[in-house]
């Protein structure tokens, strides 16, 4: 039978498999974003405001961006919730840096992490990484990551 285990923060975790995720264009994520080299498709358009709406949605087409759910977005206020998969390799160390869970706010519901490539250098989209950086996901993403016993 398992056991529910919520960790403390500042507990440190080792991946036990590769974890996929997707990563959403937020301010709070754009150092891993930078780190492994994932730009927002549509900052590459010369003026994104000022081409038509067809052109940004080729442009989020021809990427691995998504909306949460998969699919393109259709609004301009969709360009706010893009995210793209990214995948945290096995054996790397994440110390929990905040768990964010409230009552009516589901969507919101997350962990806020430090990815400790600086102890421990992993690579990521072809990209090694030697410091630590922070980053956010979803509870439901988090829910699906595979550790190794978690360290007090």
């Amino acid at each position: 039978m398992s056991r529910l285990h919520i960790p403390r923060l500042g507990t440190e975790i080792v991946l036990a498999a590769d974890w996929t995720f997707p990563l959403f264009d937020e301010h709070r994520n754009s150092g891993l974003l930078s780190a492994v080299g994932i730009t927002v498709p549509y900052r590459l358009l010369p003026d994104f405001w000022s081409v038509r709406q067809e052109e940004r949605i080729n442009a989020v087409s021809r990427s691995k961006w998504r909306m949460g759910d998969g699919t393109l977005p259709e609004q301009s206020h969709d360009y706010h919730h893009l995210c793209h998969p990214v995948t945290i390799p096995r054996l790397a160390t994440l110390s929990i840096d905040r768990i964010f869970i409230r009552k009516g706010a589901s969507d919101f519901d997350s962990v806020t992490f430090w990815l400790k490539a600086k102890q421990n250098p992993v690579t990521i989209n072809g990209r090694q990484l030697k410091k630590s950086l922070r980053f956010w996901a979803k509870l439901d993403d988090v829910n699906r990551i595979e550790v190794s016993d978690p360290t007090p």
